[in-house]
């Protein structure tokens, strides 16, 4: 929803990760983010294989 419209709905499928992420280019604009909430049944913690991977950054 924004503004209290909705955006879209759809059925997610059982199989589908769930994943959810912001993105913007720092470089390129500034971002700003409030009041967010999500709901629905999300994982509490983060699967241990973030702790264990690094992070990596694509080349441009």
């Amino acid at each position: 929803m924004i503004n209290d419209q909705l955006v879209y709905e759809r059925t997610i499928e059982t199989t589908n990760q769930r994943e959810f992420g912001l993105f913007h280019f720092a470089d390129e604009t500034e971002a700003r983010v409030r009041n967010v909430f999500y709901r629905g049944d999300w994982p509490r913690a983060l699967p241990s294989e973030i702790h264990t991977q690094p992070a990596t950054v694509p080349a441009r």
